[in-house]
């Protein structure tokens, strides 16, 4: 819990500093039904976005373990944006080289 909340103060520090007005709320959860705390919890506090990060899973890894990401995005009162990190970069490459 504490990477997840000190991620989130660098990136609210970040838009902060840009002049972007943010509030940030970090939930613990062990159920596994995760997209309807989100949405409620976006309507109780009258977000206007929801930002989340997601895996990016694809094929058979998605249709097993879902997407709670997707869940969100569709049923969310207000827009979504999803946040993948890039891949990583191969092994073999050295920084700078052209890809």
């Amino acid at each position: 819990m504490k990477g997840a909340e000190t991620m989130l103060r660098k990136a609210c520090d970040q838009l902060t500093a840009q002049g972007i007005q943010v509030e940030i709320r970090l939930l613990e959860n062990l159920d596994a039904q995760v997209a309807p705390l989100v949405i409620d919890e976006a309507r109780q506090w009258g977000a206007r976005l929801i930002v989340l990060g997601t895996q990016g899973r694809r094929g058979l890894a998605r249709m097993f373990l879902g997407s709670d990401a997707e869940q969100i995005a569709r049923t969310s009162p207000v827009p979504v944006l999803l946040v993948r990190l890039p891949a990583a970069a191969p092994a073999n490459t050295q920084p700078g080289a052209p890809a």
